[in-house]
């Protein structure tokens, strides 16, 4: 792997004194630290133009402005000297931060200064994280964004894709495809950070709303990277997705991310930092668990309070430009006087009638009779539930003198239980004329009985048939249907783009196909075929779990399925399921020579080592094969696509080409 700071030493060893002795170098070869960083801070001449004579120098720490005479290079002294004094700390990583989580400015922590910026080590770098399955161990390299500037732009080059199947009701099973259309729902299979990367040039600033609910790094859940430095792995694993995530919504867009207390805290100033403290809109608790046995003895022992909710912060864009459409709730305890229901009542209507555009003509055929007798004659079980459910036609009546005066004026009156407007109000036609308050107007219990929900949620549950959803079943962290109805229903309408690139069972992408939205999903785990795509084909069939009676769910419609070309990763998934020292020995005798196979060392030191490879064992054996390839090379590159080296079919090349638009 090309390091910068070798190429920076290489630069200095070639500056001399007027003796022709290293000037930066001590009489031991050592680098004279203090002596580089004040002749740049001074902007000696002969020290920058060295530098700024080796290209690679030069594109890391020159910046090219324009002037009235053209163009110059301005030398960005800040950063070449954090190099040059931070990378004794961290030479692993080439981090710039020392090995302390804290909030600080300018390298300085919260005890020193006033502003707040959450500092960890590898925030410089960037980790691909490229975890396949939910017990598998990963250490992997953190590319720092300065001195290895060219490892992560191959990393995040757009890739070409695989296996593309359109799913719909007459193709269960899934039809090869080699087009992808505008119109298209799509699932993607591979390393969600490169995926994201991939789509970037489709779909920036086009998606609408982002719900992600990423491993929370509780010790227990799937993220394993790196236990040195598992908090802040996981915090610049969030972070590097995080900063794609804002290029891809759009100027109103909105991202929700469910986390627990165990990283809550840094991840809202993270989130902060990426999108804008102003930006902010909610930090909303979720009750998504019930008082178990655990939680029960944690008390009892005096441990701490149980544990019972999760966060979602919510942040956008712009919030000049967001805009929420806020649910209400029915208020505890049900007004008596809402007793009258309309049967034939719609919520079209309902929605024309608080726009005040409701007219005679929509309700002249329209009665209304007893809330009580209907839910008797229809046998009605639960009652409560179906008074929430069906607020939107169920009323009140109410004494009003001006319309009862303007009624009798145009002689409205019937013996019928018929309806009429007068003045934009809604009147029942067989009002009393007898009593001084005649019952007349009619109230709407959703929109008088109702309450804005708040930040806090605890009309969701966790139980009561959530594992069943979909037809699929994710051991842990599973989400109900309802809890990602309300947030697509929050953020986005008909049609506009809602993504999710932590996919798992597949909760988000099925619910937005129920709610008419169009979709993006992605999954790195092995398991996204036989979970999430399994889950879309249950939709398109007609599945009635979740919210598929509240939205009245026929079945229908499509998505698209595909995977990111695998290039080394093929290697490494074979290494894995590879049982014989006879399989394993022939690996290493082709990364000896590199014949179509990247790696990360030398060929001529495995020769050297040829001996000490075969002594080990079969699981030694794979985890240095493992440790040898180039991880920065597990997906082909969309600009080799047409290399004659690149093992992509012909139906694959055409898909890829329709996606990226040439």
């Amino acid at each position: 792997m090309f390091k910068l700071f070798d190429e920076i030493k290489n630069v200095l060893e070639s500056i001399r004194d007027n003796s022709q002795t290293k000037k930066y170098f001590s009489l031991n070869d050592e680098l004279l630290r203090s002596k580089v960083d004040e002749d740049a801070r001074k902007h000696d001449p002969e020290l920058i133009s060295s530098l700024f004579n080796n290209q690679k120098c030069k594109d890391s720490f020159f910046e090219e402005i324009s002037a009235n005479n053209g163009k110059i290079s301005v030398f960005l002294k800040d950063k070449f000297c954090q190099i040059i004094n931070n990378h004794s700390f961290l030479p692993d990583s080439y981090t710039a931060f020392e090995n302390k989580i804290g909030l600080t400015v300018n390298g300085n922590y919260l005890s020193r200064n006033n502003d707040v910026v959450l500092s960890f080590p590898h925030k410089d770098c960037v980790l691909e994280g490229g975890q396949t399955k939910e017990d598998q161990k990963r250490d992997e390299v953190f590319f720092n964004e300065v001195l290895a500037k060219d490892e992560i732009s191959t990393m995040l080059e757009p890739k070409c894709f695989i296996n593309a199947k359109r799913y719909d009701k007459d193709h269960l099973n899934g039809e090869d495809i080699t087009e992808f259309k505008d119109n298209d729902n799509l699932v993607i299979k591979g390393n969600n950070l490169i995926a994201l990367s991939s789509i970037l040039p489709r779909y920036e600033q086009k998606v609408k709303l982002i719900y992600i609910d990423p491993p929370y790094n509780t010790g227990n859940d799937s993220f394993h990277y790196n236990d040195s430095f598992n908090h802040s792995a996981w915090l610049i694993f969030m972070k590097n997705r995080l900063e794609l995530a804002r290029q891809l919504l759009k100027e109103d867009g909105v991202i929700c991310i469910q986390c627990d207390d165990n990283e809550q805290a840094y991840l809202k100033v993270l989130c902060d930092e990426i999108f804008g403290r102003d930006n902010f809109i909610n930090n909303i608790s979720v009750n998504m668990s019930n008082m178990s046995n655990t939680k029960v003895t944690h008390a009892i022992l005096g441990k701490r309070f149980p544990k019972l909710k999760e966060y979602i912060l919510v942040f956008t864009v712009d919030k000049n430009q967001a805009k929420f459409n806020i649910p209400k709730l029915v208020k505890d305890k049900w007004d008596k006087e809402y007793n009258k229901i309309i049967p034939d009542w719609t919520k079209e209507l309902n929605i024309k009638y608080e726009n005040d555009k409701l007219s005679n003509d929509d309700i002249k055929n329209l009665k209304y009779e007893s809330l009580s007798d209907y839910i008797k004659t229809k046998n009605i079980k639960n009652e409560d539930q179906f008074k929430i459910d069906n607020a939107y036609r169920i009323f009140a009546t109410k004494p009003n003198e001006s319309l009862l005066n303007k009624a009798k004026k145009y002689q409205i009156s019937s013996n019928e239980n018929a309806l009429c407007l007068i003045d934009n109000k809604l009147i029942i036609k067989n009002f009393n004329t007898d009593t001084e308050t005649a019952r007349i107007e009619l109230l709407n219990a959703e929109t008088k009985s109702t309450v804005y929900l708040g930040d806090n949620w605890v009309d969701i549950t966790t139980t009561g048939g959530i594992a069943q959803e979909g037809n699929v079943v994710l051991k842990k962290g599973k989400k109900p249907e309802k809890l990602i109805e309300r947030l697509i229903y929050m953020a986005s309408n008909v049609n506009d783009i809602v993504m999710d690139f932590h996919l798992g069972s597949g909760t988000t992408c099925a619910v937005a196909h129920k709610m008419g939205r169009k979709y993006i999903g992605i999954e790195q785990m092995d398991y996204i075929e036989d979970l999430a795509v399994t889950r879309l084909k249950n939709v398109i069939n007609g599945d009635q779990t979740g919210i598929s009676k509240s939205v009245n769910w026929q079945g229908g419609g499509s998505f698209v399925y595909c995977e990111l070309a695998k290039y080394n990763q093929v290697l490494i998934d074979k290494i894995k399921e590879f049982k014989t020292e006879e399989e394993l020995n022939k690996i290493y005798s082709d990364l000896k020579s590199k014949d179509g196979i990247k790696t990360n060392i030398d060929p001529s030191i495995l020769n050297q080592e040829n001996s000490s490879f075969e002594k080990l064992s079969i699981t030694d054996k794979k985890k240095v094969l493992i440790s040898i390839i180039d991880k920065n090379t597990l997906y082909y590159n969309y600009s080799e696509i047409d290399d004659v080296k690149t093992q992509i079919s012909d139906t694959d090349k055409a898909f890829s080409k329709s996606f990226y638009g040439d």
